[in-house]
């Protein structure tokens, strides 16, 4: 409801909650277990061969052991036993992202059902990893006018870049770029 009689510049607004039809709409939800895949492959079943429990979550990866468990399950803001948070997925799959070293973060959450009088989620957390490895050159050509003696100036350049994602392991990116005009 809107009333703008008391004063010329103001608007008072009353809001009116209605209660859900849905018993589920205002439930709480609580994580349960957190579990980290890496290498995973959308439309590919994944053959995880490796699961340990590190930092409150289970880290499931593949033999080739590509990551660092300690450092990537650090950046996981969902914990066991906490309310569900829309911010702790966002901040989650921000951290990851921003890493640089996967393509896509994607959190899904189960039903695992109650347990200590708790709605109970699990949380999946499937990690894409770009290429290890980039590679690329440049090649410009450039025409600048540089002053008034000299109509323009015809020049090229070259730029080559290398990049290498978890070179040590520890999910870093070291980065080599060589430019030449």
């Amino acid at each position: 409801d809107l009333d703008s009689t008391k004063n010329e510049h103001s608007i008072d607004v009353f809001l009116k909650l209605m209660q859900p039809t849905d018993s589920t709409i205002h439930k709480q939800y609580f994580i349960d277990s957190v579990f980290v895949h890496t290498d995973y492959l959308p439309k590919q079943d994944s053959l995880y061969s490796d699961t340990i429990f590190i930092n409150n979550c289970y880290y499931i990866s593949t033999k080739k052991k590509r990551f660092n468990a300690h450092a990537l399950t650090h950046f996981v803001i969902i914990a066991p036993n906490r309310h569900y948070s829309k911010r702790d997925y966002e901040t989650t799959i921000n951290h990851y992202l921003g890493l640089g070293i996967f393509k896509f973060a994607t959190i899904k959450y189960e039903k695992v059902g109650l347990r200590d009088n708790k709605s109970r989620l699990n949380c999946h957390i499937y990690l894409t990893s770009n290429k290890k490895m980039h590679i690329a050159a440049e090649a410009e050509i450039n025409n600048r006018s540089e002053s008034t003696l000299v109509n323009s100036l015809l020049g090229t350049a070259l730029n080559f870049s290398y990049a290498n994602r978890t070179l040590f392991r520890g999910e870093e990116v070291f980065k080599l770029n060589v430019f030449t005009g």
